[in-house]
């Protein structure tokens, strides 16, 4: 016989690092092909004030931003699968930056003293995220309210679309054409139907990144429109990208005294508008964190990992690149195209740099036209659709009193807004960091958790029997349900993530009742749904129930798995499908692989000898009930009973309200329904519904009585089973009680 040859254990582990290495070089290539776009973009953005001479400029400094930032950044960091580039948002603060030094008496609408300054400022935001990671204020941070977060990104989004519009603005109204307030109309249009095409490719394209698709559709159509309209005017290419290696310093020419002195007059605005992007960054980055732990599991060095990045923004800025931050969706999809360690970001950067020195000349081919239409397109993605839905929201409320949190929420958001936009984003951030304060004061004085409860503590109201019952609260402990109780954002639903993710270590589910949480923003609804996500691939469950009709739209949002049930109306419910759902794993082999209850092992049956069940069981007339079927009905005469020896049925009484009945209690198989019927003569005072199909033996009054004469020892028995039962559940009721009213 042959020798199976076993590979060594140091062959395997060989094995094993190439095939990472190849993963992580695959994500890198295939996310860097689809950042590109986003890179031309934010290059654009913030060097547009400028004008078109200086776009090419913007996107040689996006390019160093990856090249140089991202990639010592993902060096100096703990190995993980992070990207990170200049996202628009942090190239709108360095546009609106960028106006602001050219109206300056100091720079006198230079460009070389502007792009120093620009430099420079970057560099301070990047120390200012080192002093934020040294001393905690991240921690902080992440308190942010969503409302002042929204009002920012909307502000930062409305910036940078006017910015692209004002080109083609004319305020004057001086155009001799029957838009007189337009310039370039037709300019205009291309960018607009340019936008569109790339919503369209990204609805139905999914295969290619639809902002590259829409760039290389673009410049096709700009050459074929020119080449059989050449008198068209569609404006020019972005023009040649220089992008030397090494790279250029802006901050060399300081050794100029009269452009040290010009930087320097400009000094707070730099430091200030450094600050801004510090925060801005933070913020984004602390996003990106909890993204790639929830779908690595990763065990993040927060501390050490903002420092990287502030130090990589620093190399950014030195080398004349962009701001940068750790961008959530491109983490994500390095995650899902294989990327695991730090290789996907160095494996962007080396590609990044191959595009920009030997790409070069087609880049500088990309029409101006287009890369608005992009930039356009990209910036809606900027607006917050928290807000949007706030506002759709107050426009369907029926009432002052329903909407009066939602108007709030809406002015805090316009407020920071319309700062932002008319007049900084240096003083909107102050206004947010004020209205934070005050918010946080207000609404998040309350601890999250209310209270926590187990398996054990806490079961749902459907009758079991004796054995199920037992091995569920033995089994307690790996069902935990938290009341939750105030708002729902960035700081403390990570932290709520952080402690269900520990508890799920031991228990399978955990249930999350909302019936005092008031709000939940977009950040803490993308956390949880990260955490339900993270949960479903250890086979663990995060549910939610009692969530208030105004919220019910976002927390549908977090299960959004096939096979996630949605929010639960209310708590006995969710109690009663977890049950359900750990139950079959809990019973004995046997027992779990019956379809139905043996006659036998019935608990009112319970303690009878052969003898006994055989004068029992021609009493007994089996029945069986189609879902939904009404087994009696409130007020019939309780003149039988049933035992129930598969499926399951409810007990619902009659209300006034719209519903028409209220279920009180579930019945499961095993146990019994109408036992009253022996005990009292009185009618029904419930109706009992098969929740599904269901098998059962009934035993009518006139039987038991006929039983009670000729074997009323079997016939005490068998009261003595049914009243063992019904203590057990009047002692139930007496621990929800209890649970109740602590």
């Amino acid at each position: 016989m042959a020798e199976i040859a076993v590979p060594a254990q140091g062959e395997a582990r060989s094995e094993a690092t190439a095939g990472v290495l190849k993963s992580d070089v695959s994500a890198g290539l295939i996310v860097g092909l689809g950042l590109i776009p986003a890179l031309i973009a934010s290059g654009v953005i913030a060097y547009a004030p400028l004008g078109p001479d200086f776009l090419a400029a913007g996107v040689a400094a996006s390019f160093w931003a990856v090249i140089i930032g991202a990639t010592l950044a993902a060096i100096l960091s703990k190995s993980t699968f992070m990207v990170s580039y200049g996202l628009p948002s942090l190239a709108a603060v360095q546009a609106s930056f960028c106006i602001a030094l050219l109206v300056h008496p100091a720079t006198g609408g230079r460009p070389v003293v502007v792009i120093a300054a620009l430099s420079a400022s970057v560099i301070v935001a990047g120390l200012f995220i080192v002093v934020i990671a040294l001393t905690g204020v991240a921690r902080i941070i992440k308190y942010a309210p969503h409302p002042v977060l929204a009002g920012f990104k909307n502000g930062i989004a409305g910036s940078v679309i006017l910015l692209q519009l004002k080109p083609f603005i004319d305020l004057a109204m001086q155009q001799q054409s029957p838009l007189p307030f337009l310039k370039n109309p037709i300019q205009l249009a291309a960018c607009i139907v340019l936008a569109g095409l790339i919503a369209l490719l990204a609805r139905y394209v999914k295969k290619v990144p639809a902002p590259l698709a829409g760039l290389v559709l673009g410049a096709l159509a700009y050459f074929w429109l020119l080449h059989f309209l050449p008198g068209l005017d569609l404006g020019g290419t972005l023009g040649a990208i220089k992008l030397d290696f090494p790279p250029q310093l802006p901050l060399l020419g300081l050794r100029d005294a009269s452009l040290a002195a010009d930087i320097l007059a400009v000094a707070p605005q730099i430091v200030g508008t450094g600050f801004v992007l510090a925060i801005l960054s933070t913020m984004q980055t602390l996003l990106g964190f909890s993204v790639a732990k929830n779908l690595g599991e990763e065990k993040l060095r927060p501390t050490r990992d903002l420092i990287s990045l502030g130090l990589g923004m620093s190399a950014s800025g030195f080398v004349g690149g962009l701001a940068i931050c750790v961008a959530s969706s491109h983490t994500g999809a390095a995650y899902r195209n294989g990327g695991r360690t730090r290789r996907v970001a160095i494996t962007i950067g080396a590609f990044m740099l191959a595009v920009g020195l030997l790409g070069a000349p087609i880049l500088a081919l990309i029409p101006v036209v287009a890369i608005i239409g992009l930039v356009i397109q990209n910036t809606l993605h900027l607006f917050d659709g928290w807000s949007i839905a706030l506002a759709r929201r107050i426009a369907k409320a029926r009432s002052w009193v329903q909407s009066k949190r939602d108007w709030y929420d809406l002015a805090i958001v316009a407020c920071v807004m319309l700062v932002t936009i008319l007049v900084s984003p240096l003083l909107g951030v102050g206004l947010g960091i004020a209205l934070s304060c005050l918010v946080f004061i207000i609404n998040m004085s309350r601890p999250l958790v209310r209270r926590q409860m187990t398996g054990a503590e806490l079961t749902s109201k459907r009758v079991r029997s004796r054995d199920d019952a037992t091995v569920l609260r033995e089994a307690g402990q790996r069902r935990i349900v938290q009341e939750l109780n105030g708002v729902l954002f960035f700081g403390n639903s990570e932290a709520l993530a952080d402690t269900v993710a520990s508890l799920l270590k031991s228990a399978d589910m955990v249930l999350l009742d909302c019936r005092s949480v008031t709000d939940i923003d977009a950040t803490g609804t993308a956390i949880l749904r990260s955490l339900m996500e993270r949960a479903m691939k250890q086979k663990k469950r995060v549910l939610f129930c009692n969530v208030t009709p105004a919220l019910g739209a976002r927390f549908a949002q977090i299960a959004t798995h096939g096979s996630q049930p949605q929010p639960f109306a209310d708590l006995d419910t969710a109690l009663e499908w977890m049950e359900e759902e750990h139950l079959p794993g809990l019973r004995p082999a046997k027992a779990a692989l019956a379809p139905s209850v043996r006659i036998e092992d019935h608990a009112f049956l319970r303690g009878l000898s052969a003898d006994e069940l055989a004068a029992v069981q021609p009493l007994l007339q089996r029945e069986e009930f189609r879902t939904g079927a009404t087994i009696c009905a409130q007020g019939d005469e309780g003149d039988r009973m049933w035992l129930l020896m598969n499926g399951s049925v409810s007990v619902r009484i009659a209300t006034n309200d719209a519903r028409g009945t209220r279920r009180l209690a579930s019945i499961a198989q095993g146990t019994t329904v109408g036992e009253m019927a022996l005990i009292e003569d009185a009618k029904r005072s419930a109706t009992i519904v098969a929740n599904e199909d269901v098998e059962a033996f009934m035993l009518s009054k006139v039987a038991y009585r006929g039983l009670l004469k000729l074997h009323p020892a079997i016939a005490a028995k068998l009261l003595a089973n049914l009243l063992r039962e019904l203590a057990a559940r009047i002692r139930e009721n007496h621990i929800d009680l209890r649970e109740a009213v602590s």
